[in-house]
């Protein structure tokens, strides 16, 4: 998070912070990391959003469209679970994507 941090101050954007949990955990305590995730996107000044859907890509794709994105910052974990270059067609020159280890 820390990177999207710098990536949008350096482009003058605001900073999300996007979760999807599956729909099972719908009314479930919060994870210790999601709780975590909570407190670095406060400490970050940065809007954290949770959603619950099975379908995380429509999810991605909603929030994108709606908040007029313009950066992505993936963890390589989280890109290869969702198979994000594959699934998500953004690669414009209006939408830049970063993924780090």
């Amino acid at each position: 998070m820390r990177k999207g941090r710098k990536i949008a101050d350096g482009s003058n954007t605001k900073l999300h912070v996007i979760n999807v949990q599956q729909k099972c955990q719908w009314g479930k305590k919060l994870s210790k990391e999601l709780e975590n995730m909570l407190t670095i996107s406060k400490n970050l000044d940065a809007q954290m959003l949770i959603f619950f859907s099975d379908n995380p890509i429509e999810i991605l794709k909603d929030c994108i469209e709606r908040r007029n994105i313009k950066n992505i910052v993936l963890t390589r974990s989280s890109a290869d679970t969702i198979n994000f270059d594959n699934e998500i067609h953004l690669k414009s020159d209006d939408i830049k994507i970063y993924i780090f280890e």
